[in-house]
């Protein structure tokens, strides 16, 4: 009978052992999920930032040209055009050097 008792006790701990196996699984899918969705939201963020950077330059710029006159304005703003191609033209050139 004491042997019927040990097999019966290697069940029992044989079924609490799988499953502590399926929550340790589940609970590592849910940390996986987890690092997926936080990698997710901080590229999110950074992209964020990002354009956040640009709309205060783009703001900063805008209330210089408020103190500008109408000659100044142009000329700042064809300062602004020509530099925006010189960007472009680097990027372009930089395609073919890569």
């Amino acid at each position: 009978m004491n042997s019927k008792n040990f097999t019966a006790a290697e069940k029992h701990f044989a079924k609490k052992q799988e499953q502590y196996e399926r929550q340790i699984k589940s609970m590592r899918n849910t940390i996986t999920e987890q690092g997926t969705a936080f990698t997710e939201l901080t590229n999110n963020n950074q992209k964020l930032k990002d354009e956040n950077a640009q709309l205060k330059d783009w703001v900063g710029r805008l209330l210089e040209y408020t103190e500008l006159s109408e000659a100044d304005i142009k000329s700042a703003c064809e300062k602004d055009k020509k530099l925006a191609e010189l960007c472009g033209m680097f990027g372009t050139m930089s395609r073919y050097l890569v």
